[in-house]
């Protein structure tokens, strides 16, 4: 990968990393919406399943605002402060850790319910002997990691970047919400701590830590993802499809399963081959391509050495000059009986540069 294409992967990480903030802002909107006009599908996404609370689609919006503007976190270079984005974005965090940090207050030490129904009334939570309006522990929890890792950006503590840690916990988090819906495990989010983790909160909890990664492609983790050499290639090859290909084969394999069309233990097999299948291909196109690439490079390094050789074996001295010496006359005078080695002279009238420094009428240069 040369020098643009790297700077295409760059522009197009913080682009998607802008239009998830972007995302995630009009949904919490959306969701806010739905409880101020009583819109289930806004609320919940299906009928039955576990609706997002008032106070995480604020936190949502705020997370979302708080992304965008930080996407260009640098100081002043003349006055040296921050600008007014950056402080309003790290504001809209510090409130986002704000409603996690009170919220797991409630639930952990008894604090008093004073944001749960600040806005809209739950009746819904009384139905499952729950504090109306409040979201569940995780659901806090993961507010309190995105708002610190949104906080924490751009800093770096020993040699490490604490937003990278934060994001990669909450998205831990998000994923295994995730995959509770998708295989539905009840367990995953109709338990405490899971309780009321909606299906839309584990998705934008996913989609905004990913955005915390992209919006700084060139540090932490991101880092190896967008080298160009052969370690950035392979992570990038194969890390999508470390996540796709056992979520997709287990899915598949369970559907079927509990459809009757094999038992047990010839799903767990099927499970096993497919996966050892389809990941021995990836692995094999890789191997090829990374031939190729050597193959390209090897075909570089021997048109050097050939290069090198003119240059060793030429019977007159080769001296290459800017461009901005262009202009000078060059003459190759035979090599003095008492000298065996060659010499050249480049003569140039007198110029002056914009710098102000003059340019000498000649120099002599022996190989």
């Amino acid at each position: 990968m040369d020098y643009k294409e790297r700077r295409s992967l760059t522009i197009q990480l913080k682009t998607a990393s802008v239009m998830a903030s972007l995302f995630a802002s009009a949904c919490g909107l959306l969701v806010l919406a739905g409880w101020r006009y009583n819109i289930v599908a806004l609320k919940s996404l299906v009928p039955g399943f576990i609706t997002m609370k008032p106070n995480s689609a604020l936190g949502f919006t705020l997370a979302g605002i708080a992304l965008y503007l930080l996407q260009n976190d640098e100081p002043d270079a003349r006055k040296g402060w921050w600008p007014i984005s950056t402080l309003l974005g790290r504001s809209c965090a510090v409130v986002v850790v704000g409603i996690g940090v009170y919220t797991l207050g409630e639930w952990l030490a008894g604090w008093p319910p004073v944001i749960d129904e600040l806005m809209f009334k739950d009746p819904g939570n009384l139905a499952r002997h729950l504090p109306p309006g409040r979201m569940a522990v995780i659901t806090a929890t993961n507010f309190t990691l995105l708002g610190s890792a949104l906080l924490t950006l751009d800093r770096r503590y020993r040699g490490v970047r604490p937003a990278n840690l934060l994001a990669l916990v909450a998205t831990i988090i998000a994923t295994v919400a995730i995959l509770g819906y998708l295989f539905g495990i009840a367990e995953f989010y109709a338990v405490v701590p899971f309780s009321t983790m909606a299906l839309h909160s584990a998705v934008l909890f996913l989609l905004l830590s990913l955005a915390c990664f992209c919006a700084r492609p060139s540090f932490g983790f991101m880092q190896v993802i967008t080298d160009d050499s052969n370690a950035g290639m392979v992570l990038r090859r194969l890390l999508p499809a470390a996540v796709l290909v056992p979520t997709t084969v287990g899915w598949l394999r369970l559907q079927g399963q509990r459809a009757g069309l094999y038992p047990l233990e010839f799903g767990v097999a099927l499970h096993v081959a497919s996966s050892v299948v389809i990941f021995s291909a990836l692995i094999w196109l890789l191997a090829r391509r990374m031939k190729k690439m050597d193959s390209e490079r090897q075909q570089v390094v021997d048109a050097s050495s050939w290069q090198q050789a003119i240059l060793n074996s030429a019977e007159l001295a080769i001296i290459s000059a800017p461009a901005i010496w262009a202009p000078c006359k060059s003459w190759a005078i035979p090599p003095p009986k008492s000298s065996a080695r060659p010499r050249l002279w480049y003569f140039s009238t007198p110029k002056k540069w914009s710098s102000g420094q003059s340019f000498y009428p000649g120099f002599w240069a022996t190989r």
